[in-house]
């Protein structure tokens, strides 16, 4: 959690990954039982893969996504970048 894009910014440069201006994604709240989830969304680039590949973990290319099950909120966020993608 970051309490401003400031902030943000600074986390991801000392990691070399770049917040373009134009990286702010359209915010939205995901209610579930007990609470809301308040997501703000940032477009970010990295020079090079930032996740380790693990033997038990699975990766699944981005234009696959549409046909795995995903968390609603994840599901929500995905989609502006697949249209991006069309």
């Amino acid at each position: 959690r970051f309490d401003s894009p400031q902030m943000l910014e600074q986390a991801c440069i000392s990691q070399g990954i770049v917040v373009p201006d134009s990286g702010r994604m359209a915010t939205f709240v995901h209610t579930f039982t007990h609470f809301r989830l308040h997501i703000e969304p940032w477009l970010v680039e990295t020079p090079q893969r930032v996740a380790e590949w693990l033997p038990e973990q699975t990766w699944t290319p981005f234009e696959q996504l549409t046909h795995i099950a995903l968390p609603a909120p994840v599901r929500m966020l995905l989609e502006p970048l697949s249209e991006r993608e069309a």
